[in-house]
């Protein structure tokens, strides 16, 4: 496995929003998750509210949930009261496709969209990888 770049997304989601981030149909590359933050869109409810997102190989996963003891569910990132903090799965390969949900939850806040950055790193990989790859993030 060989590093070749970096990417770095931005954007934007709304209330429960998912959202198609990377669609990999090139054979003999994957990306690793490096870093993944989110922030409140709005900052006069951001200090006394938790705002949650999730990365995700597969779409439609229940969004109460953190499912973290998933296959498919690579990172979470959450923002409340000025802290951010995530879980990231660093070692799994994405060699398909990479979804991003907004997971916020709190029936307290008003705006509930969220502001992400994800950082990905580009590998070139082998067949077997590609194969192994595929197998584990299909699996829910």
């Amino acid at each position: 496995m060989k590093r070749l770049k970096t990417m770095e997304l931005t954007g934007k989601l709304e209330e429960l929003e998912e959202k198609l981030l990377i669609e990999n149909d090139l054979a003999g590359i994957g990306w690793k998750i490096e870093d993944f933050r989110i922030i409140s869109n709005n900052f006069t409810e951001a200090q006394d509210n938790t705002y949650v997102a999730r990365l995700q190989t597969t779409p439609f996963i229940d969004q109460t949930r953190a499912s973290w003891d998933r296959n498919d569910v690579l990172a979470l990132a959450t923002y409340g009261g000025g802290a951010n903090e995530q879980i990231l799965d660093m070692v799994s390969l994405i060699t398909d496709e990479l979804y991003i949900s907004n997971c916020t939850q709190t029936s307290t806040i008003s705006d509930k969209s969220i502001c992400y950055q994800l950082i990905l790193g580009q590998y070139k990989i082998s067949d077997v990888e590609q194969v192994v790859a595929q197998v584990k993030n299909s699996q829910g």
